[in-house]
């Protein structure tokens, strides 16, 4: 019995790290931009060493379960240089901007790759924006 709680506490940690996505969510800003349409910055923060390229971005309402394929790119921390590669940054934005103003995204679905040639994979980032506290 004392063998297998040891193996338990052995393994725990690695099922919790394996468990871990590639990227945290820190914060997430809204704003109109030219031509109706509305932008969320959402910054994101990662090991600066590993590999990340973002994929794809649809942000979700899960209340009607509604959602919009978002136009996005990747920023630099200042927002003033388009990143093609994430390795080294270790916080960048994804700006994904989306034309239809209705919609009140409360999620977004974030598609990744963490090695070059390796599978896609997605990540629900929530709450999009947190509420505030009143």
């Amino acid at each position: 019995m004392k063998k297998q709680a040891r193996l338990l506490l052995l393994t725990l940690p690695l099922l919790v790290l394996a468990s871990c996505t590639p990227f945290k969510h820190a914060q997430t800003s809204v704003s109109e931009v030219s031509g109706n349409r509305t932008e969320y910055k959402i910054m994101l923060e990662k090991d600066a060493k590993d590999y990340l390229e973002i994929v794809d971005v649809r942000l979700i309402n899960s209340e009607n379960m509604t959602g919009e394929n978002a136009q996005f790119r990747v920023v630099d921390f200042d927002g003033s240089t388009t990143l093609l590669n994430l390795t080294g940054y270790d916080k960048f934005y994804v700006l994904a901007t989306i034309g239809n103003s209705d919609l009140s995204p409360d999620r977004a679905i974030v598609t990744y790759k963490t090695e070059p040639e390796g599978d896609n994979k997605t990540e629900v980032v929530k709450p999009l924006i947190p509420e505030t506290e009143e």
